[in-house]
C-alpha cells in the first residue's frame, strides 16, 4: 500500500478544522519561489515544511501548533491564537450545519415537485378517461340519433310508396 502524499494546505486544514481549499486560497507570496508555502491564517501566517525544507525567516518566529499526519504544522508566535482557531472551527462547522439544511430543503423541494408532478400526470390521465367517456357517450347519443332519422326516413318513404284511395 502506497502512503498518500499530504500537501501542506491538506495539514493545515486539518489542525485547524478548515477546508482545505480556503487555506490553499490564503497563500503568502512575498516572492515568486517561496518555499515552503506560507498561509495567512486570521492575523498570523502558518506552514507545514517537509523534511527537507527550512522554515522562512522573513516572516517571523516560529512555533510548533501540532502536526498532521505526522508532520508538524508551525504557526508564527505573533500569529493566531488558540481560541481564534477553535472560533474559525467553530464558524466553519456552523457554515457546515447551515449547508446541510439548504440541502436538505433542496431535496425536501424535489420530493415536493415530484408530487406535484405525479399530481398533474394523474390529472392528465382523469381528464383524458372523462373526455374520452364524453366523447364515447356522444358517439352513442348520435347513432341514436342517426338510427331515430333513418327510421323517420323510412317510415316517410313508406308512406309515400304506399298507393293512395284514388277519389271515385
Amino acid at each position: 500500500m502506497t502512503v498518500k502524499r499530504r500537501q501542506a494546505p491538506e495539514l493545515i486544514a486539518t489542525l485547524i478544522g478548515w477546508d482545505w481549499s480556503d487555506v490553499k486560497a490564503n497563500v503568502y507570496q512575498p516572492t515568486r519561489y517561496a518555499s515552503p508555502r506560507v498561509y495567512v491564517i486570521g492575523e498570523g501566517y502558518m506552514c507545514a515544511p517537509t523534511a527537507r525544507q527550512t522554515l522562512p525567516a522573513n516572516v517571523g518566529a516560529w512555533e510548533v501548533a501540532g502536526s498532521a499526519y505526522g508532520r508538524p504544522v508551525y504557526r508564527t508566535k505573533e500569529g493566531p491564537d488558540d481560541a481564534a482557531i477553535a472560533a474559525a472551527a467553530a464558524a466553519r462547522a456552523a457554515a457546515n450545519a447551515t449547508n446541510a439544511a439548504i440541502a436538505a430543503a433542496t431535496a425536501a423541494r424535489a420530493a415536493a415537485y415530484a408530487t406535484y408532478a405525479a399530481a398533474c400526470e394523474a390529472a392528465t390521465a382523469a381528464r383524458a378517461a372523462a373526455y374520452d367517456a364524453a366523447y364515447a357517450a356522444a358517439g352513442d347519443a348520435r347513432d341514436a340519433a342517426n338510427a331515430a332519422y333513418d327510421a323517420a326516413v323510412a317510415a316517410a318513404d313508406a308512406a309515400y310508396a304506399a298507393p293512395t284511395p284514388s277519389p271515385a
